[in-house]
């Protein structure tokens, strides 16, 4: 199965229910999940509607609530389908859109008259959830089982697997207590020349930047272990020497049901420290490099068959001094990246950007306000595309005196330099006047 061809050429009559359940780490790992605050939640939850990019007219897709009429008459107009959309009655942001799927009898029962052998229920992630909603309403679950992916979203398991299967890896030890970190630390220096290190604590089983700190040297390493002391406890834990000068990269693997390997997708990666800020479409790489990320792309798809894992598998690997290091870590799911793997197509472009802005506004934004300032400070565009509605500040998302939401954005052109320019005239003019 070739994950490129299916979303191009599958028949009319083959129809897909997506479901983006985002967040599928506090399910994985609930004792390790970070994302506990309503606000934080809402912003997870949100990106749900990021899963229209990929959709066709015949399609389902399950969303916590019916989008932006504005949004779905413009992604039309640029050649997005529309697909049927279906949401569940209870609402609320604690609940992740899985349960509150299995909570909704009638939205269950609609599912279930929609099944047919033509019909295969995809989404973001596998946990237990969404094996009990393939279960309830007879469908074709599109990816390995539960167990399987919670073992693979583990960032100690991914260094192993780079370990087996004799991958350059980043400087690194895997920790099974606090005290063992510093341990490590101390060895890294000295393997460094004995001068202050830069370094990357990872927890495991957390995702989006959460559960991850960095330390400029050992003073700062002690003030981190602290902290984790008093909010964390045990666990195991990984520390990486942190490498200043890379190139973030993201691929995308599919792998069929028979073994095969598709790589469909790579993205440099914007990186603010841990956090994931944006993508350029594709990545800027000459051609060795690109046929030596395919060649890994297949190592590690088939050892991923080989334990058991088929369907996507978003991998994040760094450029360091011209060498690949193909493994930072395996989201055994979806990521951001996925969804936006076939614009270049979809726009006939090789000048994308992806890039996503964090609002704090005055008042609540609707998805016309952002589009009317837009016209006000930039005219009329047709190189840029805002997505996701949703996560914009709404009456819910308060925060002190302030409306806290992102802003998702697509620049899109003929050439590198008029979407760079783009972008730099929207921080200035839009963003500013957003949160001004």
């Amino acid at each position: 199965m070739n994950f490129t061809n299916v979303l191009k050429n599958r028949p009319n009559n083959e129809v897909f229910i997506w479901l983006c359940n985002i967040g599928a780490e506090r399910f994985w790992h609930p004792q390790d999940s970070m994302l506990k605050s309503k606000p934080d939640l809402r912003l997870i939850n949100r990106i749900e509607e990021i899963n229209l990019l990929l959709c066709k007219r015949q399609d389902y897709i399950i969303l916590r609530d019916i989008p932006d009429d504005i949004y779905l008459r413009t992604a039309k107009k640029l050649g997005f389908g529309t697909p049927n959309i279906l949401s569940p009655k209870k609402k609320g942001e604690e609940l992740s859109i899985s349960e509150l799927i299995l909570k909704d009898e009638r939205l269950l029962e609609k599912l279930k008259e929609i099944n047919t052998d033509n019909v295969y229920f995809f989404p973001y992630a596998v946990t237990s959830l969404e094996e009990q909603i393939a279960d309830l309403c007879g469908f074709s679950l599109i990816g390995a089982n539960s167990a399987i992916c919670k073992k693979l979203n583990d960032k100690i398991f991914n260094r192993q697997i780079a370990t087996i299967l004799k991958l350059p890896t980043t400087e690194g030890y895997v920790c099974e207590s606090l005290e063992d970190i510093l341990l490590h630390y101390q060895t890294l220096v000295k393997s460094n020349g004995d001068i202050p290190l830069k370094v990357v604590i990872k927890n495991p089983h957390n995702a989006s930047g959460q559960g991850m700190y960095i330390a400029e040297n050992e003073r700062q390493l002690k003030s981190v272990l602290s902290l984790l002391g008093r909010t964390v406890g045990a666990g195991n834990w990984l520390i990486e020497k942190w490498y200043d000068k890379k190139i973030d990269i993201n691929y995308q693997i599919f792998v069929s049901s028979d073994g095969s390997v598709n790589m469909f997708s790579i993205k440099q990666q914007f990186v603010n420290d841990t956090v994931f800020t944006g993508s350029l479409i594709p990545a800027r790489l000459n051609e060795r490099l690109l046929a030596e990320i395919k060649a890994y792309s297949e190592k590690i798809g088939e050892y991923l068959f080989a334990i058991g894992y088929t369907g996507i598998a978003g991998i994040d690997a760094i450029i360091v001094k011209d060498k690949i290091i193909p493994i930072i870590e395996i989201n055994a799911r979806f990521t951001l990246s996925t969804y936006l793997s076939f614009l270049n197509e979809k726009f006939c472009t090789e000048n994308i950007l992806f890039q996503y802005f964090d609002l704090a506004t005055k008042a609540p934004l609707a998805y016309r306000d952002v589009l009317n300032i837009i016209g006000e400070e930039m005219g009329e565009q047709e190189n840029i595309l805002i997505f996701a509605p949703s996560l914009l500040p709404d009456c819910n998302s308060k925060r002190g005196e302030r409306y806290i939401g992102r802003l998702f954005v697509l620049f899109y052109g003929d050439d590198n330099d008029s979407v760079m320019q783009s972008v730099i005239r929207f921080k200035e003019c839009v963003i500013s006047k957003i949160n001004g």
